[in-house]
C-alpha cells in the first residue's frame, strides 16, 4: 500500500531525540520505582511501630 501511495511514511525523530526520550523514560521509571519502595518502607516501619515522622 505504501508503494502505490495509499499510506504515508511514519515519522521517525532524529537519533539524538530518540536517545533523549529513552533517558527520560528510564528516569521516570526510576523515580516511580523509588516512590514505591519508599512507601513500602514507610508501611513496614509503621507496622513495626517505628514512627520517623514523629521523631524527626
Amino acid at each position: 500500500m505504501h508503494r502505490i501511495g495509499l499510506t504515508r511514511a511514519s515519522f521517525r525523530p532524529k537519533e539524538d531525540i530518540v536517545a533523549l526520550r529513552g533517558y527520560m523514560w528510564q528516569r521516570d521509571n526510576l523515580i516511580n520505582q523509588r516512590a514505591v519502595q519508599v512507601n513500602i518502607m514507610q508501611k513496614t516501619m509503621v507496622e513495626m511501630n517505628v514512627r520517623l515522622d514523629v521523631v524527626l
